[in-house]
């Protein structure tokens, strides 16, 4: 029964790499958006640069540790949720960070 169950796991696994390697990077994805006139259809780019920005802001004000991005639970999340996606080192991340903190005390310096 293993050696059974060993071969429904490579079957899958084989079926999976073949779908994931058969995608074209070229497509244009679609989305809705709701703008003052109502929906519209319009296309969809993921954007490497917004993504680690929007990390680095959940870190920040949910006040989570560096290391909670190495996490299976959430590294499984957040490939379910973008694929495309790649993780950075953890330094990365910090710098990200302190890059957020270093505008948002500039901004609050030009206010008062």
């Amino acid at each position: 029964m293993g050696v059974r169950l060993t071969y429904v796991g490579d079957t899958l696994r084989n079926a999976l790499s073949i779908h994931n390697s058969s995608k074209d990077e070229k497509q244009i994805l679609l989305s809705f958006s709701k703008g003052s006139k109502g929906s519209a259809l319009s296309n969809w780019v993921f954007d490497k640069v917004f993504c680690r920005e929007e990390l680095a802001k959940i870190l920040i004000i949910d006040e989570l540790s560096f290391s909670s991005v190495d996490k299976e639970g959430f590294q499984r999340f957040v490939r379910a949720v973008q694929p495309r996606f790649q993780f950075v080192s953890l330094t990365t991340i910090t710098k990200d960070c302190l890059e957020i903190c270093i505008l948002e005390k500039t901004k609050l310096k030009s206010i008062f």
